[in-house]
């Protein structure tokens, strides 16, 4: 369903163009301020059902219950080709990163690798990631496409 929303709507479109520059999303008429109103209450709300889900699957519920997973859902978007500068990805990518960082954590799992180097590797691949994002940036926009044109 967030598959179409964000790909074939133009709340969607909207969505990734404020993402991208909410400056220029505002002087292009978008509605910046409902926009990302929209996108905090859903991933807010979204976070509450994961949150109720959690604590029905656990039996329990406490604080900071989801604290191990922060760092694999950031290395899973990141992985999957959400910049972390804003303005791109998608839900297929993002599933992707999740089924390679499912397979990395079991074979370091079957590795009998201890926890604690799970999360270095972990934050490891997220700098990775992070970084041959950058180097992508800069394969894709040339430099003379951001020099300012003279007459």
């Amino acid at each position: 369903v967030f598959y179409v929303v964000l790909s074939h709507t133009k709340l969607g479109r909207q969505v990734f163009c404020v993402g991208a520059n909410a400056a220029a999303s505002f002087y292009s008429g978008v509605k910046t301020r409902a926009v990302l109103l929209f996108a905090f209450i859903l991933c807010g709300s979204l976070a509450a059902v994961g949150g109720i889900l959690q604590a029905a699957r656990m039996n329990a519920a406490q604080a900071g219950m989801g604290d191990s997973f922060q760092m694999l859902v950031v290395a899973s978007v990141v992985m999957g080709g959400t910049s972390m500068s804003g303005g791109e990805g998608g839900i297929p990518g993002t599933i992707v990163g999740a089924l390679i960082l499912t397979l990395i954590v079991n074979g370091i799992n079957l590795l009998h690798i201890p926890s604690q180097a799970q999360s270095l590797i972990t934050g490891i691949v997220i700098i990775l990631s992070v970084l041959m994002d950058i180097q992508m940036k800069k394969v894709t926009i040339p430099a003379k496409a951001l020099a300012p044109r003279t007459a």
